[in-house]
């Protein structure tokens, strides 16, 4: 499974029970003011919610690029903001590694299934985050 394959299942799933008149802005490697791509970044905004929320997502195709790569996954996910901070990841690549790593970060995990399931293996921990980091979503909000 490529990261391609996981990006529709994830925003199906992040988005799924938004209320009626949500906002909802999905983008594709959005570049924060670091430079730092993102690639995937969910902003919505609710009429009772104040603000927006911003979801990040990192997504990667293998365990050793989730885990074990300092260029990638997890490592890459520490350069990132956003309200809610997740990897992305096939669910046969899952290990329990993967969801202690994310865990003592603060990172949320899914996992994605062939058929287009996805499991919310950790939850994230709430962040404070402004969109202004995200320079070419800002504006298009």
């Amino acid at each position: 499974m490529t990261e391609n394959n996981l990006v529709l299942p994830i925003v199906c799933y992040l988005c799924d029970g938004l209320k009626y008149r949500s906002k909802v802005l999905v983008y594709q490697e959005a570049t924060l003011r670091n430079w730092n791509r993102v690639d995937l970044v969910i902003v919505t905004a609710t009429p009772e919610y104040e603000g927006c929320l911003i979801t990040a997502v990192e997504l990667e195709s293998t365990l050793k690029r989730a885990i074990y790569d300092p260029n990638h996954g997890i490592y890459q996910l520490e350069k990132y903001v956003g309200n809610k901070l997740y990897l992305g990841i096939p669910a046969n690549e899952f290990c329990k590694e993967v969801r202690n790593k994310c865990e003592e970060r603060g990172y949320g995990l899914l996992a994605v299934h062939g058929d287009g399931k996805v499991e919310e293996l950790q939850k994230p921990s709430f962040m404070d985050c402004d969109l202004h980091n995200y320079k070419d979503v800002f504006y298009r909000f």
